[in-house]
């Protein structure tokens, strides 16, 4: 029998279309591709192309792991590459061409077999640095062949092209031009690499900033850069031996030049390194390898290692590696010493890198050979030099080393603990400016923060911690980021508290229970007490006590608690490497760096799990303006109260602080009123004032002058009564007795028996869209009751001007409808709602209820809509009215007594509506104006427009009130402007014709073709206007200056005015066929001005509701902003932190119309 056989499936071959980035492209040439640590393809393909890789069994074969097979598209990504074919073809045509990157396309290739895990593509590639720049070193030659001792591979890039292309790529690196680079350093230096054969060949990848990378750089290479003084370019210097020349020609110091030894340290042989452990990875490599060096007299000095690993990940030679690590040991091995020492101007050629020949007659140094690593010029006024240095090791004598004698030390050993405290803050501008380079500062903008941690020391034997960051809270994404040091501290014994003069701005404390070490402070250093910097400018350790300087730099005086924590931190901070996102504009779009201190100690390091997490939010602290200092309240810092027991105003000043003014020491404290800095560039200073109940009642700008300090503004209550609805005494609206009535009070009148023209109402009328409410008594039932128009006569007769209700019989009187309803309206408190947006009122009888409907849901009531409105100004303007009945003949006289708000009411007054004193809903309103004939006026929702008629030619529209003091703005919106020089607005004398106008003193004119005219001179042409532009006026009475606005901006100069007796803060003239409206409220053009320009409150005669005061209480909040443009907007940025203080006004305020003060009636 025969019989048959099937296959069987025992796995299967795995094929996919892949498209890999690998890096910035185009590059020199693709040299190798590695697959699963396998090399599956090794050439020089240098331009972009496709290439065949044939490896079918490079992991086993088909029964294994498979291998790879197939075509990849190596695109280089040249300016001219295009749309890869493959791509279309998965993609379609609507794809990139992918130029400036360097990617591989898999065609479908087979990848492998039996399993579905794809193995990790690597690729080697090789690009030298800064061709454009100097090509002929840009690449190390080698030397020997591989496997021969003193084998240096081929070229490697040479370090300095590295540090060049990094400052100067536009791509990826710092984009300096070329012109900010020494060349000639550059070339120098690059020609000393490349004889000695020091290539580099590593990766630079996103997750490390430019900045670092040319540090790792630097250390790699054994150089400084610097800014040199004379050129203000970058500069590079290599640390080698130093030649003769060098050694002849270096400038010695000694008593002749060194004005102070600040410092001379040397380490003793127990902190020497004796082992080295070189980190580096070969050429072409993907793990490191290591390579360890001893000093063996030092380990025999010591009595064993003390091993040290350092980490060089560019070296890809063991050549390389020995020498590096030899210089690293030497350095690590020898007892260095240390220098500090200050000098004059002999100094002021020395550079970061140079060798200087350093004297010390008292310690009995002669000609010490140091190499300088930092210089600090000090300043303009203080020319003293500081220079730090190191003993130079290329220059050392031979070294004999000591055995060490015996110690009785036992080493305690404690597991870690967690810091006890520990303080989060972005670094100051300080620390930007002083201990960062000008080519990193060059790279910052308003969004660059970094990280400073102020970590207290444990109680267990720690040196430092690891400071681990994440990008949110959880513990697995953490990774570790820097050691840090601990920062010394101490703690305060007592509480403080905010200082009320300058001299109690410096104090000394008390302190208890240091930590680190804060028994070697630096005068003049600056420390934390919470947020508050302060500046320590002595210390007394044996008696614990440190004398400081509050509130110094960006911040504030505050008050602390006892034990409160000061913490040193210019001796000592821990910045994180990672530069964070700031959002200096406070819409809270900055990063949020999450942190965790793990101290270690010498058995080990805190559990992640064990530590406390902290975060902080980067607001752009460096960039920020400093706030105003030196704040005064009627010439006071911070007052508990002030006494205005004559007077309705108080002076607020204060001095500016610029931020890149106060980089040197000594610090300037915020209470000093000396040492101060002209405003910041673009800043400008806000006040808040806030009111009894904490409600803002005024948004103060105040501009920053060019080469001012001194700043001051006025705080007038009369502007606070407007804005927060009080008024002053004498300004209520008051019911007028007019005709034959007897005025027997500020609201009460009485009706004659037989007085047939005896009337009475408000002095001042309702306006467009109010909605009010008032109460009455009345002893008789012989009155009437209702709305009158804006002309003279509202008896009883006048009936096309008045609307009533004739209470005695129940009758309607005048231009009115609407349902009569009962109730009684005398012997008790009555009521009355007026809706002029509705033409109705509504009457409310002793006893709450309503004769008809209900205001509060506009139902019922009596209209008013055929009311014949007054001819004044052709205004519609309405009127509460009263009038005697002299048709039913009264009985008696008949008093009328009402409450337009001045007290509290009897009923609940009707949803919506407000007291009859309560200014207009939204706005303020405009006085009434004093006009020729020949107008037509329309009321607006933006305000009282009127038109010119012909004739006349010429006339004037001006605010019939006048104002002698204080500071107000009026604006006019233009609607028709035929003749642009017969349009004009401005100041002038209230009893002053039309005639001359703006050409005599006291007056000033802007005319819509830009001439002005102030006080009878000929100004400077300034901007013109048209219809469309709002252009106001603001005049100073008490400065005696005016100025004018478009549209929300000030234009021309601030003009000195003649003010007259009588002066009148808005005047328009114009001819026939202008038109211009009158604006109720100021409309800013841009979000950061809230209310009128500068200092200036609206011209308001509308006064408010009386209500009574219930303390003094007045906070002011003030703070800087500086304008910066961000994505071709302009932003606010505002100083770190407010001036912030609530003071009380002993004697302040109005009760009733009766002025008081501390609760009791003066």
């Amino acid at each position: 029998m025969g019989g048959s056989s099937s296959r069987v499936t025992i796995g299967y071959k795995y094929y996919m279309g892949m498209h890999l980035a690998i890096c910035h492209g185009p590059v020199d040439a693709v040299e190798a591709i590695i697959v699963g640590e396998r090399t599956a393809f090794s050439g020089n393909v240098t331009v972009s192309s496709a290439i065949s890789i044939d490896q079918p069994n490079l992991f086993g074969g088909e029964k294994k792991e498979g291998g790879i097979q197939g075509t990849v598209d190596i695109a280089m990504g040249e300016d001219t590459q295009g749309k890869n074919a493959y791509l279309m073809g998965q993609l379609g045509s609507d794809i990139p061409a992918f130029r400036g990157t360097l990617t591989l396309v898999l065609r479908k290739m087979y990848l492998t077999a039996m399993t579905r895990n794809i193995k990790p593509w690597a690729i080697r590639v090789r690009r030298a640095a800064a061709v454009d720049w100097y090509a002929a070193k840009a690449s190390i030659v080698g030397v020997g062949s591989p496997g021969e001792v003193g084998f240096i591979p081929p070229n490697s890039a040479n370090g300095v092209h590295i540090i060049y292309e990094a400052l100067s790529n536009t791509d990826w690196g710092l984009g300096l031009p070329a012109t900010l680079v020494n060349s000639t350093s550059f070339m120098a230096a690059a020609d000393i690499l490349y004889d000695e054969n020091f290539g580099l060949s590593m990766m630079f990848a996103k997750q490390t900033s430019v900045e670092d990378f040319i540090t790792n750089i630097i250390q790699h290479i054994g150089a400084v850069i610097y800014t040199d003084n004379s050129t203000g370019q970058f500069t590079i210097k290599l640390i080698r031996q130093p030649s003769q020349d060098e050694l002849d020609n270096a400038v010695v110091f000694n008593s002749s030049n060194i004005l102070e030894h600040r410092s001379f340290e040397r380490p003793s042989f127990a902190e020497m390194i004796n082992e080295v452990i070189v980190n580096y990875r070969p050429q072409g490599a993907r793990k490191d390898s290591a390579l360890t060096l001893q000093d063996l007299a030092s380990v025999d000095a010591q009595l064993g290692l003390v091993s040290q690993t350092v980490q060089f990940p560019g070296i890809d030679n063991a050549t390389i590696a020995a020498r590096v690590g030899a210089r690293e040991l030497s350095q690590y091995s020898t007892p260095l010493a240390k220098v500090q020492f200050e000098c004059n101007r002999d100094g002021w050629d020395v550079n970061p890198g140079d060798i200087v020949k350093y004297n010390n007659p008292e310690l009995g140094i002669t000609n010490l050979i140091v190499r300088v690593f930092s210089m600090n010029f000090g300043t303009l006024l203080n020319g003293e030099i500081t220079i730090d240095g190191t003993q130079d090791i290329y220059t050392m004598p031979e070294t004999s080393y000591l055995a060490s004698q015996e110690t009785a030390w036992v080493e305690p050993i404690q597991d870690p603990l967690p810091s006890p405290s520990t303080s989060l803050f972005e670094i100051p501008y300080f620390e930007i400016a002083n201990n960062f380079s000008e080519g990193d500062q060059a790279t910052f903008d308003e969004f660059t923060a970094y990280l400073q941690a102020l970590v207290q020391e444990p109680p267990s034997a720690s040196a430092s911690f690891q400071l681990w960051l994440s990008p949110d809270a959880t513990i697995s994404n953490y990774t570790f980021d820097v050691d840090g040091n601990y920062t010394p501290s101490v703690e305060i014994v007592t509480a403080l508290s905010i200082p009320k003069n300058l001299g109690e701005a410096t104090e000394t404390l008390s302190f208890t229970s240091g930590t680190g070490t804060f028994f070697d402070i630096t005068e003049g250093t600056y420390a934390y007490v919470d947020s508050e910097v302060i500046e320590i400018i002595s210390m007394d350790v044996n008696a614990s006590t440190i004398t400081i300087r509050r509130a110094v730099l960006d911040t504030l005086p505050q008050t602390h608690v006892a034990n409160s924590i000061v913490f040193f931190a210019e001796e000592g901070n821990t910045q994180a490497s990672q530069q964070y996102l700031a959002d200096p504009t406070g819409s809270g779009g900055g990063d949020t760096a999450y942190t965790r201190m793990l101290t270690q100690t010498d058995i080990g390091v805190l559990p992640i799990n064990d530590s406390v997490e902290f975060t902080h939010t980067f607001t752009g602290r460096q960039t920020k303006p400093f706030p105003p200092s030196a704040v005064r309240l009627d010439n006071k810092f911070f007052p508990v109260a002030l006494a205005q027991l004559n007077s309705e105003s108080f002076a607020i000043g204060w001095k500016s602080r610029n931020r890149k003014l106060q980089i040197t020491k000594p610090f300037a404290s915020w209470y000093n009123e000396t040492v101060v800095g002209i405003v910041e560039p673009t800043s400008d200073f806000y006040i808040n004032y806030y009111g009894e109940e904490n409600t803002l009642l005024e948004v103060e700008k105040v501009l920053g002058l060019t080469m001012a300090t001194n700043y001051g503004t006025t705080y007038n209550e009369t502007r606070e009564n407007r804005a927060s609805g009080f008024t002053l005494p004498g300004t209520y609206i008051n019911l007028d007795a007019q005709g034959g009535a007897a005025q027997t009070g500020d609201n009460t009148v009485t009706f004659s028996l037989t007085d047939t023209s005896a009337t009475a109402r408000p002095d001042l009328p309702l306006f467009h869209s109010d909605k009010v409410y008032l109460e009455f008594t009345a002893d008789t039932d012989s009155f009437l009751v209702g709305v009158s128009g804006n002309d003279a006569g509202i008896r009883q007769q006048d009936t096309a001007n008045v609307s009533y209700l004739q209470y005695q019989d129940d009758t309607l009187v005048g231009s009115i409808t609407g349902t009569i309803g009962a109730g009684l309206l005398h012997g008790g408190t009555a009521g009355v709602a007026i809706d002029q947006g509705n033409l109705k009122f509504w009457l409310r009888n002793i006893d709450g209820s309503w004769r008809d409907g209900d205001p509060a849901t506009n139902t019922g009531g009596f209209s008013f809509s055929t009311l014949v409105t007054g001819t004044i100004t052709g205004q519609t303007f309405y009127h509460l009215a009263f009038a005697n009945d002299t048709t039913t003949l009264p009985q008696s006289n008949t008093i009328i007594e009402t409450n337009l708000g001045r007290v509290a009411f009897t009923h609940t007054i009707p949803a919506g509506f407000v007291s009859y004193n309560s200014p207009p809903t939204g706005r303020t309103q405009i006085d009434t104006v004093d006009i020729g004939l020949g107008f037509t006026t329309t009321l607006e929702d933006d305000g009282l427009t009127f038109t010119s008629l012909s004739p006349p030619t010429w006339t004037r529209i001006k605010i019939d009130r006048v104002k002698t003091e204080g500071r107000f703005y009026s604006e006019v919106i233009i609607k028709a402007i035929p003749i642009q020089t017969n349009f004009g607005i401005g100041v002038q004398p209230g009893t002053f014709t039309m005639s001359g106008f703006g050409t005599v003193l006291g007056m000033a004119r802007w005319m819509a073709d830009g001439k002005v005219n102030v006080d009878s001179t000929v100004e400077s042409d300034i901007d013109s206007y048209t219809v469309g532009d709002r252009v106001g006026v603001a005049v100073d009475y008490f400065a005696g200056e005016v100025r004018f606005f478009k549209n929300g901006g000030a234009v021309g100069s601030v003009y000195t005015l003649t003010i007259s007796a009588d002066a009148v803060p808005m005047c328009i003239m114009l001819s026939s066929g202008h038109s211009a409206t009158f604006s109720h409220v100021y409309q800013p053009t841009t979000f950061d001005d809230p209310s009128p320009p500068f200092k200036y409150g609206l011209y308001d005669l509308y006064e408010g509701e009386t209500v009574e005061r219930k303390n003094g209480s007045l906070r002011i909040e003030m703070y800087t902003t500086r304008d910066v443009t961000i994505d071709l907007e302009t932003e606010l940025i505002e100083s770190l932190v407010r001036f912030d203080h609530t003071t009380n006004r002993n004697g302040w305020g109005y009760r009733y119309g009766e002025y008081y003060g501390g609760g009791d009636v003066l």
